[in-house]
């Protein structure tokens, strides 16, 4: 993946807007890889709350813009990423990096990342 030079000069809160806009009109979003589906419960300008659609009656996940905003500079500052790279470990908070497929898909699905 890449950042989308679209979205590469823009400040933090320009971007969590534009996932918040994208996403409040999808209500779903597709995981990476096994191609899950998740259904977003609650996205506010703060979290996003989302729950596998096969686990529809557990526990939603939640994901704070203030972690996610972390993650843009460190983004941005590499020209292709992944989810697997050890890098990341280093570099997201704990709970960021224990969230990257569904943060990548959740960036991917608003636009903000694209694939290379």
């Amino acid at each position: 993946f890449t950042f989308n030079p679209k979205y590469i000069t823009k400040t933090d809160d320009v971007i969590v807007d534009a996932i918040v806009s994208n996403l409040k009109e999808l209500k779903k979003f597709k995981g990476l890889g096994l191609e899950k589906t998740y259904i977003i419960n609650y996205i506010g300008p703060n979290t996003i709350r989302y729950v596998g659609e096969k686990r529809s009656k557990g526990k939603p996940e939640e994901m704070l813009f203030d972690d996610v905003s972390s993650t843009f500079r460190v983004l941005k500052s590499m020209s292709v990423f992944n989810t697997n790279k050890e890098l990341l470990k280093e570099k997201f908070s704990t709970s960021m990096f224990r969230q990257r497929s569904n943060l990548f898909a959740i960036l991917l699905e608003a636009g903000i990342i694209i694939r290379v």
